[in-house]
């Protein structure tokens, strides 16, 4: 059984220990704020972060504080010997690069793991789409019948900041690590260029190309009255294309040669099994079974290093 501490344990912390594994349990909890951390019983309290980490019973860590202590506290859990799972991003601008890429050295050494959230891998649209377009995939079939991909556009909606600090937030920094992993994941790691077009806590848009040629074009907004989720995501090959509405799980796919469009209606959505399955993954494969995560460690590199830089 893996013991877990988390370090912040708001609304986000509290959903991540909703979803845990058979094979991983909460056992510590450090939050500045008292309440917050009387909603788990009293021997899981910490008073302090360097009491939780001293803790024996506590393996690894989940990070879930707000994101200037993300890189420090990750530093700090690896030299006290824990694996850990950090909400993105890993680390905000005014914050090194060479400083992530000595976490990760320092983990390899100890043979912790470091891994991060990435839900929408495990989208059901997501692993349609994935299992027929992937160069890996037993039978790329959008690949055989479109030819080469061409474009990657991912558009996204959602409801209005609910936070007070979100006004203060970048959303790209927040959001385009979702989008470059999910090209990296479809179509393999590729180094790219890109130029922020806008960014704002309720807007940006960021446009790019590949080094293999694949364009992309990533853009969102929080101006909803409603509190709701939208996301789109197109995939333009030499023949045709793919249109997904990743929340209604539904597809659709024009063939240009022909003409013809296919709607694909039962692909479905379950929210809480992407979660389950990032927990499994960190203390199950990775923690117990000392398998490789779904994340490698130069696709977490990379998703952070673009919101620095074009931040």
């Amino acid at each position: 059984m893996v013991g877990l501490g988390f370090i912040g344990f708001g609304g986000h912390a509290q959903h991540h220990a909703q979803h845990l594994g058979q094979m991983a349990s909460v056992a510590g909890v450090w939050d500045p704020n008292e309440e917050l951390r009387n909603k788990v019983s009293s021997c899981f309290r910490h008073d302090t972060l360097e009491s939780l980490l001293a803790a024996k019973f506590v393996d690894a860590v989940i990070i879930c504080s707000p994101d200037e202590f993300h890189l420090e506290q990750m530093e700090l859990a690896l030299r006290a010997g824990k694996h850990v799972f950090c909400e993105k991003p890993l680390i905000i601008p005014g914050q090194s690069i060479e400083r992530l890429i000595a976490a990760f050295e320092l983990a390899k050494e100890k043979k912790l793991v470091i891994t991060s959230c990435h839900p929408r891998r495990y989208d059901r649209p997501f692993l349609w789409l994935l299992d027929k377009v992937s160069p890996k995939a037993d039978n790329p079939e959008l690949l055989q019948r479109f030819g080469k991909p061409i474009s990657v556009d991912y558009d996204f909606s959602y409801h209005k900041p609910s936070s007070e600090w979100k006004h203060g937030r970048s959303l790209m920094l927040d959001h385009l690590n979702h989008e470059v992993d999910i090209v990296n994941c479809l179509f393999g790691i590729q180094s790219f260029s890109a130029m922020k077009l806008t960014d704002s806590h309720d807007y940006y848009s960021v446009i790019g190309q590949r080094d293999d040629g694949i364009i992309f074009r990533f853009m969102g907004t929080r101006a909803l009255e409603a509190h709701s989720y939208h996301e789109w995501c197109k995939v333009r090959f030499a023949r045709g294309e793919v249109e997904m509405d990743m929340m209604r799980g539904v597809a659709r796919v024009v063939d240009h040669e022909t003409g013809t469009v296919d709607e694909i209606p039962e692909l479905g959505i379950d929210y809480d099994s992407r979660l389950t399955k990032i927990m499994n993954d960190f203390t199950d494969c990775q923690i117990i079974w000392k398998q490789g995560g779904y994340l490698k460690p130069q696709e977490m590199l990379m998703n952070a290093e673009v919101g620095i830089v074009l931040a």
